[in-house]
């Protein structure tokens, strides 16, 4: 028969986010490699085999920590009213049209979809080519100054399906090449929650956030770096 005891436990961490990835003139505080072949170690490291959840984190929630070491062995499930983190993206989906020069090919926003997402911005992107065909579809990350004087940075993340290949620069572009990006923004809050831990390996077996309105979370991070924390190259 299960025993539920009120005890002690120590916290092993808060979320202190200001100054967190890059200081203030910009460097990056996740180091580049702890073992020389993966970038952003802090990042990948935490990436689970078959889509499980890292310790303290669920669905789209990472929660704060307490030192399971006096329970490891105990076989026990933690209770504990905790904060929560979490991130969302706010997107508009852009229309882009396609062009070839000499030099490469270029995507260009559909002016009515930038209207609408009140993005003051003409901005044009570089499909990746290389000197062989590309055999398969394109996905990248990349930022655009809506404002014009670096107020309202926001995210692009654009697909290609059926990209031209290189051959392509010299003649008609592919018909069948379609392409969109969602302009983003991200916004951060915080959460009070409930949780049951796993004594032994802390992983989330249940939680819920309090129906209370979340508190907007300043982290004092530019996008660009941002961007550059989700662009770690998976090696």
């Amino acid at each position: 028969m299960p025993v539920s005891r009120h005890t002690t436990i120590i916290q092993n961490s808060r979320f202190s986010l200001p100054g967190a990835l890059s200081d203030n003139n910009g460097t990056l505080t996740i180091p580049w490699t702890y073992q020389g072949n993966q970038p952003y170690a802090a990042v990948t490291s935490s990436r689970q085999p078959n889509g499980k959840n890292a310790p303290w984190t669920s669905d789209d929630f990472a929660f704060e920590s307490f030192d399971i070491a006096p329970w490891s062995k105990a076989n026990a499930t933690i209770s504990a009213t905790v904060q929560a983190f979490n991130a969302t993206f706010e997107c508009s989906r852009m229309a882009l049209h396609l062009s070839n020069t000499s030099t490469g090919f270029y995507l260009y926003a559909n002016q009515d979809d930038l209207s609408k997402a009140q993005c003051h911005s003409s901005f044009n992107l570089t499909i990746p080519t290389a000197n062989s065909n590309i055999t398969s579809d394109l996905g990248f990350l990349n930022v655009t100054d809506c404002s014009g004087d670096g107020t309202d940075i926001r995210m692009l993340a654009t697909v290609v399906a059926n990209p031209p290949d290189y051959t392509d620069l010299y003649k008609n572009h592919k018909a069948n090449t379609t392409a969109a990006t969602l302009l983003c923004k991200p916004h951060y809050f915080s959460y009070d929650a409930e949780i049951r831990a796993n004594g032994t390996t802390g992983d989330i077996l249940d939680f819920n956030i309090s129906k209370e309105a979340p508190q907007s979370v300043n982290i004092s991070t530019t996008l660009p770096v941002i961007l550059t924390y989700l662009n770690n190259p998976r090696k």
